[in-house]
Formats: structure tokens, C-alpha cells, sequence
């Protein structure tokens, strides 16, 4: 053979090689298997996807359930059960109450949509958590979640939708730290309001994201130190802002920020409206954050 021959061949090889791949799923995505074992036998039928949990409900009926009238103890390798396996393990042979049997206490396989829901719903919970536990040492402040989710990429790190999310954030922050910098910490800011705006805080900022350590009361208000989870710093400088339209004082202490546009920019349309200017802290002695407008 010419060489241009064996190059079609191969070809027309991969084609079929793809082609049978792509029917094997397609045929996968078409029904669920559910498996239930006795003794050291396997019993399996082919379900309808979506109607085994319909049927556990009592929405549907086992005919509308089975792909096949037929009981497996290997689907994939097409074994079927006999009938004196079925009378052993079911005390009857009659397949359609076999499969109510297996529908109702089997386990049941999920789709590859399914599967992947629940992948991308274990991801979510991975990067939700270094979101809220971790931070950029260098800031103090949170990396963004599309920061984390491309290093997880680069990681190449698999995600495992039945194990444990604790578990596999402390791998993936282990791999992680050759990426982007990470540090598991609470951050520590000062907040400061004045006594107009202390009774709207409690509960919905104070105690809810921050967690007092010190606070000093004067004659305008009260400056507290106070800790907050990294993933919680977004959700704090909205609330205050709504609580207060700006007058509150809040800095996230030990950071090298020298300012936090994404605060100033949230807060322009109501300086032009009043024609204030908001302030930002200049670092002193390591320090960093955002301020709001002061009260008089």
C-alpha cells in the first residue's frame, strides 16, 4: 500500500473509532442503571432517566420505568438474570414486580449530566470555601473567585463529587500555593460608626460578618477591632454602605492596600448627589483600607 492508502485508512478508522464512542454515550445517556445486590449477586434494570425518582414518589408506574422487560446481573456485559435466580433472591421470577423491588431499594447510577451537576456543584462548594477561609497575604484580601478557578485549572485538580469538600480543599490549596498565594487566616479591620448608625449595624453587619474584639465609644460614635472571614469582606462594605450611604469608617488593618476603588466607585453617585468627596486611608505603619464618607 501507498503510503496516501494507509493514511486514509487510518483515517476512516478514527472516524468509525468516533463515531462508535459517540453511540456507546449516546446510548449511556439513554437510560440510568439501578443496581441492587443479594447475597453476592447483582440484579440490575434499565431505567427511563429522570423516572426512578418519579416512581419512588409514587408519579409514575414501573412500566414507565423499564427500558427493557428484562432483569441483568451484568447490563454492560448483557447477562440476564434466570428464573431461579430471581425466585432465590425475590421469592418470584415475575419481572415487573423483580423491578419495583430493584427501583425501590437499588442504587441508582446518575446520567452524565447528572454526574456532571454534581461535579460542578462539589467544585462550587471547593472554591466557595477558599473564597471565604483564605487570602492573598500580600493584601489580606480575598483572591476573586475566577483567580481561584483558574488555578484550578492550572492545577489540574480533579474534583470528586462524593468526597469529602474539607478534604479535598486542603489538597487543592497544598497544589495551589505554587500558583497564586494563599493564606488561611480571619482578617482584622477597624470599623467606625457614628451612634446614628449603631442600632442598624447590630445583627446586620456587627455579629452577623464581624466579630468584636475591642470597641471604645466617644462623643460622635464608636470605633471597634474587629475580625471578619475574607469571603465576607464584600458582603460587609455592602451593608454598610446601604446602612449608613457612606458614613462609616472601615479598614482592613496589616494590609498593603493603599486604597479600594471598587469601594470608592460604589459610592460616587451619592458624592456627586451631595457634593462630598469620599476619602481613602493613606497607609500608615503598614496599614491600608477604605473609608467611607465621616460623619459631621
Amino acid at each position: 500500500r501507498t503510503e496516501k492508502e494507509r493514511r486514509e485508512r487510518k483515517e476512516r478508522k478514527g472516524k468509525k473509532g468516533t463515531k462508535g464512542k459517540e453511540s456507546e454515550k449516546e446510548m449511556a445517556d439513554s437510560y440510568q442503571i439501578v443496581r441492587l445486590k443479594k447475597g453476592k449477586t447483582n440484579f440490575e434494570i434499565m431505567a427511563a432517566p429522570g423516572s426512578v425518582q418519579k416512581f419512588r414518589k409514587n408519579e409514575v408506574s414501573i412500566k414507565d420505568v423499564l427500558v427493557m422487560d428484562l432483569i441483568f446481573t451484568n447490563q454492560s456485559k448483557g447477562d440476564k438474570a434466570s428464573d431461579d435466580q430471581l425466585e432465590r433472591a425475590f421469592e418470584t421470577a415475575d419481572v415487573k414486580e423483580v423491578a419495583k423491588t430493584i427501583c425501590m431499594k437499588g442504587d441508582l447510577q446518575l446520567t452524565a449530566a447528572e454526574r456532571q451537576a454534581k461535579v460542578d456543584k462539589k467544585k462550587s462548594e471547593i472554591v466557595g470555601r477558599i473564597h471565604k477561609f483564605y487570602v492573598d497575604p500580600k493584601t489580606n484580601l480575598p483572591h476573586p473567585v475566577a483567580r481561584i478557578e483558574a488555578a484550578m485549572e492550572d492545577c489540574k485538580f480533579r474534583v470528586d463529587p462524593e468526597a469529602s469538600t474539607d478534604k479535598q480543599v486542603q489538597d487543592l490549596v497544598h497544589k495551589m500555593v505554587s500558583v497564586i498565594p494563599l493564606k488561611k487566616s480571619e482578617m482584622e479591620a477597624r470599623l467606625v460608626l457614628s451612634h446614628a448608625h449603631m442600632a442598624a449595624a447590630q445583627g446586620s453587619v456587627v455579629g452577623r460578618y464581624l466579630n468584636v474584639k475591642q470597641e471604645k465609644y466617644d462623643a460622635t460614635g464608636c470605633s471597634m477591632r474587629v475580625t471578619l472571614l475574607p469571603g465576607d469582606y464584600d458582603a460587609v462594605v455592602k451593608q454598610l454602605g446601604k446602612i449608613t450611604n457612606g458614613d462609616y469608617t472601615f479598614e482592613i488593618l496589616g494590609s498593603e492596600l493603599t486604597g479600594i476603588s471598587r469601594v470608592e466607585g460604589a459610592f460616587k453617585q451619592d458624592d456627586q448627589k451631595k457634593k462630598k468627596k469620599s476619602t481613602h486611608n493613606a497607609p500608615r505603619g503598614g496599614r491600608g483600607g477604605s473609608k467611607g464618607k465621616r460623619g459631621k
